[in-house]
């Protein structure tokens, strides 16, 4: 038997790490009816990380040029290169999971706001195609087999897309909560 006077509630929450409690601390708002599910900062995380993690392979582009990002080049450089643009997919890709899953349990909670996740990740990804079709133009490469090139582009671009669509669903969250 312990006898300690510290609760077993006490010596549990002890051993969650300090970034658990962080996340989980506090909601950054539950809907303004109060029907809408909370947003915590895990999830606001979750949803900005795709965008931070290209801002700083932006920041590095700028520093170090794009010779970082060249798959096309000798094994060293190449395998960093597609390690980085992995990280990159990945995170994206669980980001735009994370939008789409949240968005749909905003629109079942029977809340004022019911998001459509198709509007958020459809539009980023026909924009990122979009950009893709003004790189090859202000390139000036003409694209020789357009179909299959815009729906390979369109294929990646759709986990990519909370690249775009998380800042936009996270501002219209929290606006809504």
């Amino acid at each position: 038997m312990d006898n300690s006077r510290e609760s077993n509630a006490a010596r549990i929450d002890r051993t969650d790490s300090w970034a658990d409690r962080w996340a989980d601390a506090e909601a950054l708002g539950t809907g303004g009816d109060g029907r809408s599910p909370p947003f915590y900062r895990r999830d606001a995380l979750s949803l900005l990380a795709p965008t931070a993690l290209a801002i700083v392979y932006g920041l590095v582009v700028l520093v170090a040029g794009g010779g970082v990002f060249a798959t096309g080049q000798p094994l060293p450089g190449a395998g960093v290169a597609f390690g980085l643009l992995g990280a990159l997919f990945a995170v994206a890709a669980h980001g735009t999971l994370r939008l789409y899953d949240d968005a749909r349990t905003v629109a079942r909670a029977a809340g004022d706001w019911r998001p459509n996740p198709w509007l958020y990740v459809a539009n980023a990804a026909l924009l990122l195609v979009g950009l893709q079709a003004v790189r090859f133009a202000v390139a000036g490469q003409p694209v020789s087999a357009p179909v299959p090139t815009y729906a390979g582009t369109l294929v990646v671009a759709l986990p990519l897309s909370s690249l775009v669509a998380g800042p936009v669903y996270v501002a219209q969250r929290y606006r809504h909560a």
